[in-house]
């Protein structure tokens, strides 16, 4: 139990959703919610979080780890080899809005084999959730996946910056560097 495995563009980067998740369980005191995190890279920890155990994705200790947890959080797609146990809740928070033909509305996953098609579906069948930012995400991606799991519709915490805001400073510096009016 707290076992959390957190992983981001397949452990290239920290950054995206799974990032401000485990920022806010850090804020919010990972010994108090009785959590212990794991953050998978895929070839170097610059850039990282230094305060939890960074773990090399698909060594030994990761497929261990990915085994035990009892949460994964991640924004693309954990390996398709692996299974998720019924006790392991795996939160997909996915990493963008489709603005493109995506999941088997692609011509990639139209032609495809059978087979293919298969596997795909049993990736999503792993995710326990998907977040989702909007309702045009539930029609384009949503519907184009065929993915019929839980949704939660409460937006993405790497969203939540600008949606509930930061100090006024901040704001009016972002602004300036954009070029925006005050």
């Amino acid at each position: 139990r707290g076992l959390v495995v957190f992983e981001s563009h397949m452990g290239k980067q920290y950054s995206d959703s799974p990032r401000y998740i485990y920022e806010a369980a850090v804020e919010a005191g990972v010994d108090r919610l009785g959590i212990r995190p794991v953050w998978s890279y895929a070839r170097r920890t610059d850039g990282f979080p230094t305060d939890c155990r960074l773990v090399r994705r698909d060594s030994w200790r990761y497929v261990h780890d990915m085994a035990r947890a009892e949460l994964w959080v991640d924004n693309q797609g954990f390996p398709r080899s692996y299974s998720r146990r019924p006790e392991t809740t795996y939160v997909q928070t996915w990493h963008g809005t489709p603005l493109k033909r995506m999941g088997f509305d692609s011509p990639a996953l139209e032609r495809a084999s059978a087979a293919t098609r298969r596997v795909h579906k049993a990736m999503m069948k792993r995710w326990s959730a998907l977040l989702v930012p909007s309702e045009y995400f539930v029609e384009t991606f949503v519907k184009s996946y065929g993915y019929d799991g839980p949704l939660v519709r409460k937006g993405l915490p790497r969203n939540d910056l600008l949606v509930r805001g930061v100090d006024q400073e901040w704001i009016d510096a972002k602004k300036h560097e954009l070029g925006l009016p005050d």
